[in-house]
């Protein structure tokens, strides 16, 4: 990622996240296999069956994403992070209104609120990769009016998506990796101030993520997702 320094990345402390969602999926595995699965499950066999399929999908692209990204293959990891977008918006609606106990949702629907959550910012983190290692100037606009632009139309998609599944995990992510890029810009390390009005925008999307997740999502009714009638 600091191959290609761009004003959307974030500092390199948020890609911790990562430790968390391969726990979390670890987690889905165990429920899986059968481990910390109720003999009375929320989610039926088929349910179960679809999303481990396009779970192992998801990994599989995931894999071979790694090799492209590692070997400098930007074009290919971007259709390659477009798919994995796709099998988890997928697996994301099949588990969209299933009524769930706390233990369950820790181990289903959880782990792919975060992994989701992450991998719609970093979709647009990738893209804009892309297009730094092609040397594409913004159709000579300068950077940060495209960084405040950017900001907008993935902090839209973030409320957007979050409002509709009742799921404020996936946009506490939101919260953490623009947190990580406002922490980038502040950083004498990194921006250093130096675009002050990515550094507004950061700040008032955050403080909407934050009231949205207050106010909205964070009921457990809401959380967990609508009941059943």
């Amino acid at each position: 990622s600091d191959s290609y320094p761009n004003l959307f990345a974030p500092s390199g402390v948020t890609f911790a996240i990562w430790g968390v969602i391969y726990t979390l999926l670890a987690a889905f595995i165990a429920y899986v296999f059968g481990f910390g699965r109720p003999k009375k499950s929320a989610l039926s066999t088929q349910t179960l069956t679809d999303v481990t399929r396009l779970f192992v999908m998801n990994i599989v692209i995931n894999g071979v994403w790694i090799l492209a990204w590692q070997y400098k293959i930007l074009w290919l990891s971007v259709l390659l992070m477009v798919g994995i977008l796709v099998t988890l918006i997928q697996i994301v609606d099949k588990l969209r209104g299933v009524e769930l106990t706390g233990k369950e949702y820790i181990q289903t629907r959880l782990p792919f609120s975060i992994y989701f959550g992450w991998i719609t910012v970093a979709t647009v983190a990738n893209v804009t990769t892309w297009l730094v290692s092609t040397g594409w100037d913004g159709w000579g606009i300068r950077n940060g009016a495209w960084v405040v632009a950017i900001l907008l139309v993935a902090g839209a998609i973030g409320l957007t998506t979050a409002l509709r599944n009742h799921d404020a995990a996936y946009l506490a992510v939101f919260v953490w990796a623009f947190a990580g890029i406002l922490l980038k810009h502040l950083s004498p390390s990194g921006f250093n101030g130096a675009y002050p009005s990515t550094i507004v925008t950061l700040t008032i999307l955050l403080a909407v993520f934050l009231s949205v997740i207050v106010s909205k999502l964070l009921p457990v009714d809401r959380w967990l997702g609508p009941r059943k009638r």
